[in-house]
């Protein structure tokens, strides 16, 4: 993801608008994720949530949803479950069109 900086009126960078909004979309649809990945682990409760922000923060581990990925299949693998990069990338594209639409975004 770009890093598109603009001067505020302190002179200091932050941030566009766009990469904000993208941003907000991404950790939305981490969240997600998570939250999906997680209860096939079968975490509960606080584990859950802390699964999920957890899935967040490796998303920005590299450009891209690769290290999500890894990720995923390694917990998955880790607890016997059989879900494929592919079943992933699918749940990860309804995701982001789920983000979408809780964001108030396009993309």
């Amino acid at each position: 993801m770009s890093q598109i900086f603009t001067l505020t009126s302190s002179r200091t960078p932050s941030l566009s608008q766009d990469d904000e909004a993208l941003d907000s979309i991404r950790a939305r649809r981490n969240q997600l994720a998570g939250f999906w990945a997680g209860s096939l682990l079968g975490l509960q409760a606080e584990d859950l949530g802390r699964y999920a922000e957890d899935l967040h923060v490796v998303d920005h581990m590299v450009s891209g949803d690769s290290d999500v990925i890894a990720r995923l299949l390694s917990d998955f693998a880790g607890a016997g479950l059989t879900i494929s990069e592919a079943d992933i990338q699918m749940a990860l594209r309804r995701f982001h069109l789920q983000a979408l639409k809780d964001t108030g975004c396009t993309e």
